[in-house]
């Protein structure tokens, strides 16, 4: 995993001069495009490096919420445009989903077996194939740990205030 970050930072330059620039569609755009080249065609984008093959397939999980974080402010606005009952019906529901499948995966899923492969899929197939799912399953989790730092940032900065400094 290190060998991704390591290519995504040395990428993220280029990433935030085409957002600086507006060029926000493009970048998803070409991301998207390669996280497709990478589910329809697995062998064309690897890396001969045998830790971590295919960088495309996990693109989205670095570049998106990038995306997301350069826009906070816009979407900020536009969140708080959509109905009340509405934002606090899908925050509930990444909520619950969190919570579910975070319990899910603590048990092993032994409440009904088979459905943690079903969502996630094996290790190596999280780690190189990433297929729709596993994606969306990792946003979903992205999500849900934004809304509970979100919820609990005042607790966490009187508590850990000083160190807060220092990591952002």
């Amino acid at each position: 995993v290190l060998v991704a970050y390591v290519v995504y930072l040395a990428l993220a330059p280029a990433a935030l001069w085409m957002l600086d620039r507006g060029h926000w569609r493009r970048l998803l755009t070409a991301i998207g495009g390669a996280y497709l080249v990478s589910q329809v065609l697995p062998d064309a984008l690897q890396l001969p490096v045998a830790a971590f093959r295919n960088l495309p397939a996990n693109a989205p999980v670095f570049f998106v919420p990038l995306v997301v974080g350069w826009h906070r402010e816009a979407i900020r606005v536009a969140w708080r445009r959509v109905p009340a009952a509405a934002r606090v019906g899908l925050d509930l529901a990444v909520i619950v989903g969190g919570v579910v499948l975070a319990i899910g995966y603590a048990t092993d899923f032994t409440a009904a077996p088979g459905l943690g492969e079903r969502l996630a899929g094996g290790f190596a197939v999280r780690e190189a194939a990433m297929p729709l799912v596993p994606l969306l399953v990792v946003m979903l989790y992205l999500r849900f740990l934004g809304i509970v730092v979100t919820v609990l940032w005042q607790p966490l900065r009187a508590g850990l205030g000083w160190f807060l400094l220092m990591v952002l």
